[in-house]
């Protein structure tokens, strides 16, 4: 089996100076389309520090 983890950034409009229009804020929902796959995304820094730590476990 396979295991990958991906971490997207600029993922909202909110973050950095590209501005809304280069902001690909499709993606998660297109992922969360592929079966089998986990999509997390954190809002805060607790639920980062959750998020690692399922995917760590996870890999076991």
């Amino acid at each position: 089996m396979l295991t990958s983890l991906f971490i997207f950034t600029h993922d909202s409009i909110y973050l950095g100076e590209d501005g809304p229009t280069h902001q690909p804020i499709e993606h998660l929902m297109s992922l969360r389309l592929i079966p089998n796959l986990d999509v997390i995304r954190p809002s805060n820094s607790m639920e980062l520090i959750h998020s690692y730590r399922y995917a760590l476990e996870k890999r076991r």
